[in-house]
């Protein structure tokens, strides 16, 4: 009822009905300068925009890989670091819901902390929003329509084939991945849903690659809407990544597509906004870059 709350304890509280004879917002200041006993913090109220400039330049990150938005929590910058033991990233959020953008400033932001000899990447971009997001030393690939996607990616996972441990490989040199050399292979894919149709999916030769990923220097960093979710619950290379708790973001979307990583499920958002799902982590919301730095 209104007036009413729960105790910690689990017990009913009325709370009291001030004197609202005088302005509310008069008795509220009234109120604040009598009090003289400790202060509830302030809330942390999420900014409607996050621009590249208020995220660490290169050079200043406090922490491994890059700096993608900011936390409500804390108000402290996110970082995405696909190197440590999640090598994988999804972006499930419906249309203008800030998916491409934040493809585009996480790119940036690796090409300028990793050069050519550390990040190549491997885009497949079938509406062409990407087209200008890596330089072209660092492009692998460019999959702009299903057949050059197709060759691209089955190219790649030959390549990804040899970087296999041997057999008599020992436990420390797996762990330093001694055995290869040569840069960690991003894959990107924006508007997944248009990538995965029923004539066939390019992706397909990366999936049982996937779970050797950190092993193997290969990251799948997928982006699609939510609409249609549940109809694609058993598609390889989704199931695959869920299988694999991949974390993931999940910007506005509908909410009755269900669950899309673990429990949670999509909410309408402010462009930008969304909820960060991590392993090991409590799911927090954050506000994404809007803008691109330039990777130099």
């Amino acid at each position: 009822m209104p007036g009413r709350g729960l105790a910690p304890d689990g017990r009913q509280v009325p709370i009291a009905l001030p004197d609202l004879g005088s302005d509310p917002g008069e008795l509220a200041g009234a109120a604040a300068r009598l009090w003289s006993g400790p202060r509830p913090k302030r809330i942390p109220l999420l900014p409607p925009l996050v621009r590249p400039e208020d995220l660490p330049a290169p050079g200043q990150d406090p922490e491994p890989g890059v700096p993608i938005g900011i936390d409500e929590l804390e108000l402290a910058p996110v970082y995405l670091d696909l190197e440590g033991a999640d090598p994988h990233f999804l972006i499930l959020g419906d249309s203008e819901s800030g998916k491409t953008t934040l493809l585009r400033s996480w790119m940036a932001g690796l090409q300028a902390r990793r050069d050519a000899s550390r990040a190549m990447f491997l885009v497949v971009d079938y509406r062409r929003t990407l087209l200008d997001a890596c330089r072209p030393e660092q492009l692998r690939a460019y999959g702009g329509a299903a057949p050059a996607a197709s060759a691209a990616v089955r190219e790649l996972a030959q390549g990804i084939v040899e970087r296999l441990p041997p057999a008599n490989l020992s436990p420390d040199a797996i762990a330093a991945r001694s055995w290869w050399t040569g840069p960690d292979l991003y894959v990107v894919v924006d508007d997944y849903d248009l990538v995965a149709s029923p004539a066939g999916n390019p992706l397909l030769p990366l999936v049982e690659l996937l779970a050797q990923g950190r092993d193997l220097g290969l990251h799948l960093v997928l982006a699609r809407r939510v609409g249609g979710m549940a109809r694609s619950g058993f598609e390889p290379v989704l199931a695959r990544l869920r299988e694999l708790h991949s974390p993931g973001l999940i910007p506005s979307g509908d909410p009755t597509e269900g669950p899309l990583l673990g429990l949670h499920r999509a909410a309408p958002q402010p462009p930008g906004r969304g909820l960060l799902v991590r392993r090991r982590r409590p799911p927090v919301l954050i506000q994404t870059v809007s803008a691109t730095r330039d990777p130099g």
